[in-house]
Parts: structure tokens; C-alpha cells; sequence
């Protein structure tokens, strides 16, 4: 009996331990004033040349809106003040009056734009803005972005952009997928192709590899080496190449089960018709049987390949 008494003394206990401690540990927590900072909302900004304004949202975070004087400073990269950029405010201080959390940071974009006589390319243009100071409050871990402006002068802005892919498989089937032009950060004659295989076993996941190809003066035609290293992975930017393989074409030959002649070099080569539509006769269609080393590759087949500007 005594042990029985006992037990349940000890049990009551551990309850009544466990039952305080989730008590401590599902307390609301508090927001004190004392943990009040300012910071930007995100990080970075990208804006066009041609945007009149950028506007740059900077919030108190506070239990009750407070009257606090914040400043800021700008401090140039590639792009250069008062020459690609300029403050609305050039005493690059923001007021809070205590009845708002949010205070707006606004710069006047400059659009350096081509003209008959000079070109107006710069190539996209960087530079930062950063919270100085805000009086009693802490600046928040959000306290540098960084802002992009984006050139839109690039000589090879006319074919930048999305496509729409028709090719076929080497069945003879239709294909369509959708593929993007983007621009080399280093040579304006290098265009960046991010889906130029469809690969059925793969779409999922890559889609396709990314290759350059260089772009002739009068931007009609498009010639891409084979055998280059490109890579295979469709969200890193175009021109990292470090998951890599190997860009080949191929000629389907029907001789019973078929097989495919892959060359890894020479070059495959688009041109642009008077319809602006870009075609290949050299290596479009589309190989795709899954877990099949081919596949893998990235190997095109000989037929007809279309891209038209989305």
C-alpha cells in the first residue's frame, strides 16, 4: 500500500512538472521595444534603363510606430551617379513621423539610349544602396541591396527572349517546347541557348542543356560549335559550365533497330528567314528513349527545327 502510495505521489509529480514546463514553453512571445531595427524588404532590385524611377520600401520593425530618422548612402559599381542614376533625395535621409512603418527610398534612373550617331550599350549596371543609420534602432540584417539596371541596347536585344520550339522526334513525331535566347555577360556576339534538346526523360528535372552560339554581324544567323561543354542544369545562369557534358548531333539510320551516328564535332546553324522565324536543317529533332545513355548526351537528330519569337 505504501509503495502504491508512493507511485502516485510520484506520478502527480511529473505531471504537475510537465504540465509548468509546457506552460513556460507555450508563453506567447513578446516583441519588445528595445528589439526594434529598420531594414530594406529584399536585398536586390532590377529595373529597366528605360523605368523613370526605382522606389525602395524601407520598414520600421516595431511593436508601435515610432518617429526616427534613418540614412542611407548609395555607393557605385558599374553604374555610375549622376551619371546612370541620381537620388529623388539627395539629403538621402528618410523621416518616420510615427505614424507609418514604411518610408520609400526613390531613384531616378537615367536611360543612356542609342541614337543615330553613338550607341547606347553599357551592359547591365550595378550599384548598391545601404542604411546608414536610425538613431536608437538597430539596422536589420537586411541593411545592403543591391540594385541591377538592365541595358536594353544590347546588340543582341532584336533575338533575346523566349521561343517556341516545333521539331520533331526521330520517330517523325511533333515536338514543341519552349527554349530562351539570353545574352553572354562578357561578348555581345555570344547568344545563350537554355533548352536547345528536349529530352522526354529528363524535361522534368533540366529539359535541356545550355549552349552559346555566335551570332553574325547582320544577327540572321546563329552557328553553334558541337562537341562544346555546356551546361545541364537550366536554373544556374547560361555560361556556368561546371555540370557539364557534351553537345553532339546525329543522323537517325534505319538499319532494323536503327542506330545513331553522333558527331561531336563541327556545327550546328540556325537562320532567321524573312518571317523572322529561326530554322535548322541540321540537327533538330529529338532523342528520348529513358535510362538510355543517348539521352543523357543530349544528342539531336537530323531533320527540321523552328523557333519563333514568344
Amino acid at each position: 500500500m505504501f509503495m502504491k502510495n508512493i507511485y502516485r505521489f510520484t506520478a502527480c509529480a511529473l505531471a504537475l512538472t510537465a504540465a509548468l514546463s509546457c506552460s513556460k514553453l507555450n508563453e506567447t512571445p513578446v516583441f519588445e521595444d528595445g528589439k526594434s531595427f529598420v531594414g530594406f524588404a529584399q536585398t536586390s532590385y532590377t529595373v529597366n534603363e528605360d523605368a523613370d524611377s526605382l522606389v525602395i520600401p524601407v520598414t520600421v520593425a516595431s511593436l508601435d510606430p515610432v518617429k526616427v530618422t534613418v540614412a542611407y548612402s548609395v555607393a557605385d559599381s558599374t553604374a555610375k551617379k549622376g551619371t546612370n542614376y541620381t537620388l529623388a533625395d539627395e539629403a538621402a535621409v528618410l523621416v518616420y513621423d510615427g505614424e507609418t512603418r514604411t518610408q520609400n527610398i526613390v531613384l531616378n534612373i537615367v536611360n543612356i539610349a542609342t541614337t543615330a550617331e553613338k550607341s547606347g550599350y553599357t551592359g547591365d549596371l550595378l550599384f548598391t544602396v545601404t542604411l546608414e543609420s536610425a538613431g536608437d534602432l538597430d539596422l536589420g540584417y537586411n541593411k545592403t541591396c543591391t540594385v541591377k539596371i538592365v541595358d536594353l541596347d544590347h546588340p543582341l536585344a532584336a533575338i533575346l527572349g523566349d521561343y517556341k520550339v516545333s521539331a520533331q522526334f526521330y520517330t517523325g513525331s511533333p515536338a514543341e517546347w519552349t527554349l530562351s535566347f539570353t545574352n553572354d555577360p562578357d561578348d555581345v556576339t555570344v547568344v545563350w541557348i537554355d533548352k536547345p534538346v528536349y529530352l522526354t526523360s529528363l524535361a522534368s528535372t533540366w529539359g535541356g542543356w545550355a549552349v552559346y552560339g555566335n551570332v553574325s554581324e547582320d544577327l540572321k544567323t546563329i552557328t553553334i560549335p558541337c562537341g562544346q561543354t555546356c551546361g545541364v542544369n537550366s536554373e544556374e545562369p547560361a555560361w556556368h559550365d561546371d555540370l557539364s557534358d557534351t553537345f553532339s548531333f546525329g543522323t537517325w539510320v534505319d538499319l532494323g533497330g536503327g542506330y545513331l551516328d553522333l558527331v561531336d564535332s563541327g556545327v550546328v546553324t540556325f537562320t532567321m528567314g524573312a518571317d523572322g522565324v529561326w530554322r535548322t536543317e541540321d540537327a533538330p529533332a529529338v532523342w528520348t528513349p529513358s535510362g538510355s545513355y543517348l539521352a543523357a548526351q543530349g544528342v539531336m537528330t537530323k531533320g527540321t527545327m523552328t523557333l519563333t519569337k514568344q
